[in-house]
C-alpha cells in the first residue's frame, strides 16, 4: 500500500508518471535538513518511505518530491552531500539490505527523471555505511585495530559460542576463588551455591558489560545504597519506637471491663524490654528478631481495634510492616560485594580466552567502538567528513548505543532518528525505551524538530477505530498528540492513529470462548483455523493498489504471543485443511527431521548408544516398526547381552545371525539396510569430515524425496539442507570430525540456542504462522490473533538494579529466596516495566492488519457480577479488551455480543468440559512404517476429526490425547522421550539406561504405587498431563515441579471459578503446599500466603477470593502442634533436595527427590511431607498407605546426608491431620527392598499389560490421563 498521497504529473520526454505527495508531518521530517530530527513513526505511517526520501533529499540538498497539497511555504534546502557522508544504522542486516535497495531504486528514478548529477552516487551507494550497529562498529575497529588493541584479523563470535566461553570462564573463576578463599566471594557461594552463584553472576555480568561497568564500579554504588538503607532503618526504627510508646500511652485509656484490656496490658508489660532491645537493633535479620516482630504483629487486633486505640493500632501495624520491609540479611553487604568481585574475575578470564581465540563478541564491538571514538584523535579523523547520522528503530537501542551515536555527532553532523516508543518490545534483549524518550526531549530542547507520524496508510478505518478505542484507555492517551513521558520513563502515551485508506469493507471480529483449560484452548485453536477456512472459502475480499480482490490463504497471518502453544494451532490448521507455513521458527534442533539425522550420527559415532539407534531405526530413514524393535529387544546377542545392545554395537554381525527371528519382510529389510549403511558410515567417519558424512547420509537414504511427500515437506527438506550447511560451517571453525560436530550440537541443545529453521521462499498459498516479535515491521491483509487470554508473565529474576545502578538481590532464606525491602521496591518497578511492554506488544499485534482483524480468547466469565477490572489489575490482553469495551465488567462481557461497537463483531462460543467418559486405548495396530500424507511414518488418524466447534468441545481432548499416544508410538521421539540416564522403561525397548545404573525420583515411584498404568502413560509413552499439558508447558500457568503433579493436587470437586481464571484443585493445592513449605513461623502465615499469591500473580479480586478459600486451612496449620514444634526448632530446612545412590540386589539406582520440611527440635530430627488432598479425617488412613513408601525414602535420604530421622509425618492440610509414618531401621530397610524390586520390574517390563489399572477408583477421577485410559471407564460406568 502507498505511504502517502499520489497524483499524476508530466515527466521528462512527455511521459506521465505518478508522484507521491507526503503529509505535512512527513514533509517536515524529510525537509528539515539543517536540524536534528526525531521522528515518532506510528504503525503503518510510511516510515521506510520517509527514510528513503530523507536520504535522497540529503544527497540532493533539497526534497526530490513535491510538497503536500495546499502548502505555500518555500521548499527548504541544504548543502548536497555524498553517500559516504551519511551513516545509516538499522536494526537487522535484512533491514540494511532493504534500505540500500530502496535508496538505489529511488536514485535510479531520479536519474531517469533528469537528475543526472546523482549518477556517480549509484556506485558509491554500494559501499556507503548502511548497516547494523554491530557491523558499523566492526568496520571502525578494523580501521583502527592498533588503537583498539585487537588483532587486525579478529573474528566475531556468534552468541552461542560466546556464551559457552563465558560459562567456562565462570567455572574456572569460581574454582580459582575457592582456592584463594576470598571471603566475600566465598560468602556469596555459600549463600547461593556454586551453580546458583554462577548463573546469577553471568546474568549480572552480561547486563553490566552492556552498560560498560565493572563489578568494582557496581559495588561502589551498591555500597552507598546499602549505607542509605542502613540510615533508612534508623528512621524506621524510631517510628517503631514512637508507635510502641503511643500504644502504651493510649492503652491506659482502655476500659478494664473490655476484652481489649487484657491484650493491651500484656503489650504494655512486655514493652520496656522490647523498647530497650529495639533501641540497639541495627536492622540485621536474626531469628529472635524475626520471631519478636511476628508475634508483636500477630498479637495485635486482626479486626477492628477499640475506638480509643484505633489510630495507635494502625500506626503500630504500619510501623511493624515498615520494619519488616527495611531489615536486611546479616551478610547482604558481603554477598553483594562477593558477586561483584566474582564477576570481575569471570570477566578477566573471559577476556583472556577471547584474546587466545583472537575473537570479539557483539558487546566487545560496541564497547571498543565507543572507546575508539572517545579518543579525540581517532574521532576527529573518523567523523571528519560526516554530515548526517540516521538511526532506524531507535526505540530498541540501549544507552551504550546511544553513547556511540552521541560521539558520532561531535563534529557537527545532524541527527535523524526514527522510532516508535509504542513498538519497543525487545526489553529482554536490553532495549531501553527511555533512551528514545530522552533523545526526543533533548533534541527539542536544543531547537531540533520532533515529528509524530500519525497518519496510517496500512489499515482500514474500522481496524484503526478499534485499535484507538482499545489502546487509548489502556496506554493512556496523549492530550496534545505528543508523548509527554518524563525522561528515563518507559511509559509511552498513546497517540491515536488517523486512517487514510479508502474504505473497502474492513472488519474486526472477536471470538470469545467462554471456557478454560485444555477444553478452551483446543476449541479456540479450532475456531481460529475454521474462521480462516470460512473466510477464504466464502469469498472474503482484501484490497491492494488495484482494488478489492478475493483473499487467498497467503494473505493471512496468524500471530502468536509466544511460540509455546504452536503445536496446538498446527494441529487445528491441519484438521481444518488450511495450508500453513511457520516463519522463522526457532526450534530447529527440535524438528523431527533434524532430530532423526542427529540420532543417526550419534549411533554411527557410538555403537553403544541404544537410544540413538532406536530413534534412527524408527525414523523415515529406515522405517522399522515398533513390532520389529520389540522382537529385536527380546532377543539376546552372542554374548547374552540384550538384542538392542547387540544390534547397536555390531549391526552386520547381528543381521547374519538373525534369520531365525520372526521379523516381517519390511522390518528385516529395514534392519539389513540399516546394518549395511551404518557399518559403512562408521568406516567413513574415521577419515571423512562431518559435513561430507552428513551429506552422504542424506543422499544415500533418499530422505529428502521422502520428506517432500509429507505435509510441510518443503520446510522439512530445507531444514535438512540447512543441517548439512551447518556441518560444513563447523569445519571452517576447526570442528571437522564427527565427534567435534556432535559436541557442538549437544552444546546448542543444552544452551537452548535459538537457531532459526531454514526459510522456504516460494509462492505457496499458505497461512503464515509467526510470533508477534517476528511480525514487527510487517503487514498482512488478514491477521488472526489467538491466545488473547494468555496470562502476562513477569520476569522474576534473582536480582534488580535500582535507578542509581546499585545491585539489589533476592536472599536465600529458609527454604525460599526472599527479597528484603530494598529489593522488593526495585522489583515493583521492574514489574511495572514488564506490564508496559505487554501494552506495546499488544499494539504491535493489532496494527499488523490491513483489511481484517480476527481475535480469539478463552476466558471463563464469572457467574455473578464482580468488581470492575482496572487496567492495572488486568492479567491478559483479553482483560484489556474488557477494560476498554465493557468498562472492566467481566460479567457484562456477554452483552458485547452484537453490541461491541461499529465495525466490531463479538461472538461467544461456549465449550463444555471435554473430560467426560473415556475412549479405548489409543495404541494403533502394528503396521509397516510407510509415509502418509501428514507426517513421515504416520498411518491413518486414530481418532476421526470432529466437524464443529460444539462437537469438538466434547471430543477434542480425547482425540488430541489419542494423537499424542499415536505420535509417540509411531514417530519415537528418542531425544524428547527417552533420556539415556533418566528413564527406566520405554515401549519395545526393555532397559534403555546404562546397564549398571538408572535414575529415578521418589515421586515417580509414588506414581507407580498410585497406578501402574498411569506410570506407563507418563514415563513409558512420555505423554504430558493431558488435562493441563498446554497450560503448564508454556510457563504461563501455575508454577510447579517439573514432574507431573501429585494426585493430591486434585479432588472430586470441579474448579472453583474466580474471576474467570481456573482456580482449580491443582492450583489450590500448589498454593497451599508452597505456603506450608516456605512458612518458617517468622511472620503471620497469611503474609506468607500473600507473597505466594503474588508470586503466582493472583492479585486483586482474584487474589482476595483465593485468599479466602485457603485461609482457614492455613490458619489451622499455623495454630497446630506441628507449627508449635517448628517454632521451637533449632534448625529448619525447607524444600531440601537430595540425590543418592542405592545399591540394589542386581544393579545401582540413582534416587533423587525433594523433602518438604526437615527440622531439629528438642534433640530429635523430624521429616514432614505436606499433602493437600481434599479428604475427610477418616479418609487419611488410606492416603497414608499411598504415601508411606515415599516418606520412608525421604527418611533414608535425610539419614544418609544430615542425621538419622527420629520421626516422620504426613501432614494433610485440608483436615489438619498429622499422620505418623514409621521410619525405624527395619521399616526403612523393607522400604528400600521394595524400591529395589519395583525398579527391577520397571527396568525389565515394557509391555503395557504389565502395568495394570489401580483398584482405587478415586484416583482415576483426578488422573491426568483419564481421557485416554480404559480404566477410567470402569469408574464412569459404575457411577
Amino acid at each position: 500500500m502507498t505511504s502517502c498521497c499520489c497524483e499524476k504529473v508530466w515527466g521528462p520526454k512527455g511521459r506521465i508518471r505518478a508522484v507521491l505527495r507526503p503529509t505535512e508531518d512527513q514533509w517536515k521530517a524529510i525537509t528539515a535538513l539543517r536540524s536534528d530530527v526525531v521522528v515518532t513513526a506510528g504503525a503503518g505511517s510510511g516510515k521506510t518511505w520517509v527514510l528513503t526520501e530523507r536520504y535522497a533529499a540529503m544527497l540532493n540538498g533539497r526534497p526530490t518530491l513535491p510538497p503536500p497539497e495546499d502548502t505555500d511555504a518555500p521548499i527548504p534546502t541544504g548543502a548536497p552531500c555524498r553517500p559516504g557522508e551519511i551513516i545509516a544504522i538499522t536494526f537487522t542486516e535484512a533491514a540494511a539490505a532493504d534500505m540500500r535497495r530502496k535508496i538505489r531504486a529511488r536514485l535510479r528514478q531520479l536519474i531517469e527523471a533528469g537528475e543526472t548529477r546523482l549518477l556517480p552516487y549509484e556506485e558509491e551507494l554500494e559501499t556507503a555505511p548502511i548497516s547494523t550497529i554491530h557491523s558499523y562498529c566492526a568496520a571502525l575497529i578494523r580501521r583502527y585495530p592498533f588503537e583498539a588493541g585487537v588483532d587486525p584479523d579478529f573474528v566475531v563470535l556468534d552468541e552461542p559460542e560466546a556464551r559457552r566461553i563465558l560459562r567456562e570462564s565462570a567455572q574456572e573463576a569460581i574454582l580459582e576463588a575457592l582456592k584463594e578463599e576470598e571471603p566475600a566471594i566465598r560468602t556469596a557461594l555459600l549463600v547461593y551455591g556454586e551453580t546458583g552463584a554462577m548463573d546469577l553472576v553471568l546474568q549480572l555480568g552480561t547486563t553490566w558489560r552492556e552498560e560498560d561497568r565493572t563489578g568494582a564500579e557496581v559495588w561502589a554504588v551498591s555500597r552507598e545504597s546499602l549505607a542509605r538503607e542502613a540510615k533508612r532503618w534508623l528512621q524506621v526504627r524510631e517510628a517503631l519506637l514512637d508507635a510502641g510508646r503511643r500504644m502504651v500511652e493510649d492503652g491506659q485509656k482502655v476500659s478494664s471491663t473490655t476484652k481489649a484490656y487484657e491484650k493491651i496490658m500484656k503489650f504494655a508489660a512486655s514493652w520496656p524490654e522490647m523498647e530497650e532491645a529495639l533501641a540497639s537493633w541495627d536492622g540485621r535479620v536474626t531469628e529472635d528478631w524475626e520471631e519478636r516482630l511476628r508475634r508483636l504483629d500477630k498479637e495485635m487486633w486482626s479486626g477492628n481495634a477499640p475506638k480509643v486505640l484505633g489510630d495507635a493500632v494502625a500506626e503500630w501495624k504500619a510501623a511493624v510492616k515498615a520494619a519488616a520491609e527495611a531489615v536486611q540479611a546479616a551478610d547482604l553487604p558481603e554477598v553483594t560485594e562477593g558477586l561483584c568481585r566474582l564477576w570481575d574475575r569471570v570477566a578477566r578470564r573471559y577476556e583472556e580466552k577471547k584474546a587466545g581465540h583472537r575473537a570479539l563478541d557483539y558487546t566487545d564491538l560496541q564497547l571498543r567502538a565507543v572507546r575508539l571514538l572517545e579518543d579525540s584523535e581517532v574521532r576527529r579523523h573518523w567523523i571528519a567528513s560526516l554530515r548526517y547520522v540516521m538511526v532506524d528503530e531507535f526505540q530498541d537501542t540501549n544507552r551504550l548505543q546511544a553513547r556511540l551515536v552521541g560521539l558520532l555527532l561531535d563534529g557537527g553532523a545532524r541527527l535523524f532518528v526514527v522510532g516508535d516508543g509504542k513498538q519497543s518490545i525487545y526489553r529482554f534483549r536490553g532495549a531501553d525505551v527511555s533512551v528514545f524518550v530522552e533523545t526526543r526531549q533533548q533534541v527539542q530542547e536544543k531547537g531540533g524538530v520532533a515529528v509524530s507520524l500519525r497518519h496510517n496508510f496500512r489499515s482500514q478505518g474500522p481496524i484503526l477505530d478499534f485499535v484507538n478505542r482499545v489502546l487509548g484507555p489502556v496506554m493512556g492517551e496523549s492530550e496534545n498528540g505528543e508523548n509527554n513521558a518524563a525522561p528515563q520513563s518507559s511509559k509511552i502515551e498513546y497517540e491515536p492513529l488517523v486512517p487514510t485508506r479508502e474504505k473497502m469493507g474492513g472488519s474486526v471480529e472477536i471470538v470469545h470462548i467462554d471456557s478454560e483449560g485444555l477444553a478452551g484452548r483446543l476449541v479456540e485453536a479450532t475456531e481460529a483455523a475454521r474462521w480462516i477456512r470460512r473466510f477464504i472459502q466464502s469469498g472474503g475480499t482484501v484490497g491492494d493498489e488495484s482494488g478489492p480482490r478475493p483473499a487467498r490463504y497467503g494473505d493471512v497471518a496468524m500471530l502468536l504471543a509466544v511460540s509455546t502453544h504452536l503445536p496446538v494451532y498446527e494441529l487445528a490448521l491441519q484438521e481444518a485443511g488450511v495450508p500453513y507455513r511457520i516463519a522463522g521458527s526457532r526450534n530447529f534442533f527440535r524438528r523431527q527431521e533434524v532430530r532423526d539425522l542427529i540420532q543417526v550420527l550419534r549411533w554411527v559415532y557410538d555403537p553403544g548408544d541404544e537410544v540413538a539407534m532406536i530413534g534412527a531405526l524408527r525414523s523415515p530413514l529406515f522405517g522399522m516398526s515398533d513390532d520389529g524393535l520389540t522382537i529385536i529387544a527380546l532377543a539376546t546377542g552372542r554374548r547374552k547381552e540384550s538384542g538392542l545392545l547387540a544390534f547397536s554395537a555390531d549391526p552386520l554381525g547381528w543381521v547374519d545371525g538373525s534369520h531365525k527371528l520372526p521379523l516381517s519382510p519390511w522390518d528385516r529389510r529395514a534392519a539389513e539396510d540399516a546394518a549395511r549403511q551404518v557399518a559403512k558410515w562408521r568406516r567413513r567417519a574415521a577419515w571423512e569430515s562431518a559435513g561430507a558424512l552428513v551429506e552422504r547420509i542424506v543422499d544415500e537414504t533418499g530422505i529428502v524425496p521422502t520428506l517432500l511427500q509429507t505435509s510441510g515437506g518443503r520446510q522439512k527438506a530445507e531444514n535438512v539442507r540447512r543441517f548439512i550447511e551447518m556441518a560444513y560451517e563447523r569445519e571452517a571453525e576447526g570442528r571437522v570430525s564427527l565427534s567435534a560436530f556432535l559436541s557442538w550440537i549437544q552444546w546448542q541443545i543444552e544452551d537452548d540456542t535459538d537457531e532459526e529453521e531454514a526459510q522456504v521462499v516460494d509462492g505457496a498459498d499458505a497461512v503464515t504462522v509467526m510470533t508477534v516479535h517476528q511480525s514487527k515491521g510487517l503487514e498482512f491483509p488478514v491477521v488472526v490473533l489467538p491466545d488473547l487470554a494468555r496470562p502476562f508473565r513477569s520476569r522474576r529474576e534473582m536480582w534488580c538494579m535500582d535507578e542509581d545502578g546499585a545491585l539489589a538481590v533476592k536472599w536465600p532464606g529458609v527454604g525460599e529466596y526472599a527479597g528484603f525491602g530494598w529489593y522488593e521496591r526495585v522489583r515493583e518497578e521492574e514489574a511495572r516495566k514488564d506490564r508496559e511492554e505487554e501494552m506495546r506488544k499488544f499494539y504491535v499485534a493489532l496494527t499488523r492488519a490491513r483489511d481484517h482483524l480476527a481475535l480469539f480468547g478463552t476466558r471463563k466469565l464469572p457467574s455473578k457480577e464482580k468488581d470492575p477490572l482496572t487496567v492495572d489489575q488486568a492479567r491478559s490482553w483479553f482483560d484489556w479488551l474488557i477494560c476498554s469495551l465493557a468498562q472492566g465488567d467481566l460479567s457484562g462481557a456477554e452483552e458485547l455480543v452484537g453490541h461491541a461497537g461499529e465495525g466490531v463483531i463479538w461472538t461467544r462460543v461456549a465449550a463444555p468440559d471435554p473430560m467426560v467418559g473415556s475412549i479405548d486405548a489409543a495404541r494403533p495396530q502394528p503396521k509397516n512404517r510407510g509415509v502418509s500424507e501428514d507426517r513421515p511414518g504416520e498411518g491413518p488418524e486414530v481418532i476421526e476429526s470432529l466437524d464443529s466447534g460444539a462437537q469438538m468441545a466434547e471430543g477434542q481432548a480425547k482425540g488430541e490425547a489419542a494423537r499424542l499416544v499415536h505420535h509417540i508410538l509411531t514417530l519415537g521421539d528418542a531425544e524428547g522421550g527417552w533420556d539415556r540416564e533418566d528413564f527406566v522403561i520405554t515401549p519395545g525397548g526393555g532397559p534403555l539406561g546404562r546397564p549398571e545404573m538408572a535414575t529415578v525420583s521418589a515421586s515417580r515411584l509414588l506414581e507407580y504405587d498410585i497406578c501402574p498404568r498411569r506410570y506407563y502413560y507418563h514415563w513409558a509413552l512420555r505423554l504430558p498431563a493431558l488435562d493441563q499439558a498446554f497450560e503448564t508447558a508454556s510457563g504461563d500457568g501455575v508454577p510447579g515441579e517439573q514432574e507431573i503433579p501429585d494426585p493430591e493436587m486434585g479432588g472430586d470437586q470441579g474448579p472453583a471459578e474466580i474471576e474467570g481464571v481456573g482456580w482449580s484443585p491443582l492450583l489450590r493445592g500448589t498454593v497451599v503446599h508452597r505456603v506450608c513449605e516456605r512458612w518458617t513461623g517468622a511472620e503471620p502465615i497469611l503474609d506468607r500466603l500473600d507473597q505466594v499469591l503474588e508470586e503466582f500473580r493472583l492479585m486483586g479480586p482474584l487474589g482476595r477470593r483465593a485468599r479466602e478459600e485457603v485461609r482457614e486451612e492455613l490458619l489451622r496449620y499455623a495454630d497446630g502442634e506441628l507449627s508449635k514444634r517448628l517454632n521451637r526448632a533449632q534448625r529448619v530446612w525447607s524444600e531440601w533436595p537430595f540425590y543418592l545412590r542405592l545399591q540394589g540386589a542386581e544393579r545401582v539406582w540413582d534416587l533423587h527427590g525433594q523433602v518438604d520440611k526437615i527440622f531439629v527440635a528438642d534433640g530429635r530430627t523430624v521429616v514432614v511431607d505436606f499433602k493437600t488432598n481434599r479428604t475427610a479425617p477418616d479418609g487419611v488412613g488410606a492416603l497414608v498407605d499411598h504415601y508411606r513408601l515415599q516418606v520412608q525414602l525421604y527418611a533414608w535420604a535425610v539419614g544418609r546426608n544430615l542425621a538419622l530421622v527420629d520421626e516422620a509425618y504426613l501432614y494433610f492440610t485440608d483436615p489438619g491431620v498429622l499422620a505418623p509414618v514409621p521410619v525405624d531401621p527395619e521399616n526403612v530397610r523393607e522400604a528400600l527392598e521394595r524400591v529395589d524390586a519395583r525398579l527391577n520390574h520397571l527396568s525389565r517390563e515394557w509391555r503395557i499389560e504389565a502395568y495394570p489399572f489401580t483398584e482405587d477408583l478415586s484416583m482415576c477421577r483426578v488422573c491426568p490421563y483419564r481421557a485416554i485410559c480404559p480404566g477410567f471407564a470402569r469408574g464412569s460406568a459404575g457411577g
